[in-house]
């Protein structure tokens, strides 16, 4: 998996309310919710959005 040539880390606020590590679907739901409620997120992937559950043919959920 490659960075997207144009990317730019983004500037990192001084302080977060919630640091999420991992982008899979609890981290996606966990951070999403966390910000609807007002919390300032870092939501930390190393990859792709979507964890390994993204990469499944057939997953049982």
């Amino acid at each position: 998996m490659s960075i997207p040539p144009n990317w730019v880390n983004p500037e990192p606020l001084e302080r977060y309310n919630l640091v999420v590590i991992g982008a899979g679907t609890a981290g996606l739901v966990v951070a999403a919710g966390a910000a609807g409620l007002g919390a300032k997120v870092a939501l930390v992937e190393r990859y792709l959005l979507g964890g390994g559950l993204s990469q499944c043919r057939v997953c049982a959920l």
